[in-house]
């Protein structure tokens, strides 16, 4: 296979990927627009666009592969719902609080660390360097002083 080839099929892959999330929102707003209200597919349907938690989390998964923000994919969805809601003669959803920017970043509060000195490493003692004049610390008596490479 070509190199072309590979780009090519990945390419149709990535839209193949691309068109199966953007059904399942399209399922979700069929779901809305035809299903019941009192429905468990409605109910789903109205939970994965207004929800919080996995829902909210399935949102912005799906919002990236669709290249959406997931508060793109939430107004559309409650514009769909409350089109629906209109239509049966019930009252719209109320609007989901918006938290302020700097409610929702709040610093956090550091206590500073103190900081001590950097540990010298102790220099190897005479008796410690072996005869290529390297001192290892992971094997101080030498690689050859241990019980697997002694044969002991």
């Amino acid at each position: 296979m070509s190199s072309v080839q590979r780009n090519r099929s990945g390419a149709t892959e990535g839209g193949d990927v691309r068109s199966l999330w953007g059904a399942v929102v399209m399922q979700a707003k069929a779901d809305i627009e035809m299903e019941p209200l009192q429905s468990l597919e409605y109910a789903h349907a109205v939970a994965f666009f207004t929800s919080g938690g996995e829902w909210a989390h399935m949102r912005t998964t799906i919002g990236d592969f669709l290249e959406l923000h997931r508060d793109d994919l939430e107004t559309f969805g409650r514009a769909c719902i409350n089109r629906r809601r209109q239509a049966e003669g019930l009252e719209p959803l109320p609007q989901p609080e918006k938290q302020s920017k700097a409610h929702a970043r709040r610093p956090v509060p550091r206590t500073p660390v103190p900081r001590s000195e950097p540990v010298q490493p102790a220099a190897p003692r005479p008796s410690q360097v072996h005869q290529h004049g390297r001192f290892n610390p992971f094997f101080p008596r030498g690689v050859y002083a241990t019980p697997l490479a002694s044969g002991v």
